[in-house]
């Protein structure tokens, strides 16, 4: 990625992140970008992984999926939402 792109990249980053905590009930996160099958990258183009992280969370950097109801999603992407 240019840095340009990255630049922009990082703006929105800063734009939503507030948002995402926000509705997620927390005001930390990590922000993981890999590069490479060896690194984990599994879909090979350039994002980011917004990770909310909670007090006595594991603090690892791995993490579990989990399906989301629709309505929880719909409910999370109201609170995401930008103007």
């Amino acid at each position: 990625a240019s840095e340009e792109d990255l630049s922009r990249i990082m703006k929105t980053i800063k734009k939503i992140a507030p948002k995402i905590l926000n509705a997620l009930n927390t005001s930390s996160f990590n922000i993981i970008q890999s590069n490479g099958k060896a690194a984990g990258q599994e879909i090979f183009h350039v994002h980011f992984h917004l990770i909310p992280r909670y007090e006595n969370d594991s603090k690892e950097l791995a993490w579990k999926t989990e399906k989301i109801l629709p309505e929880k999603m719909n409910e999370f992407l109201k609170k995401v939402k930008f103007d």
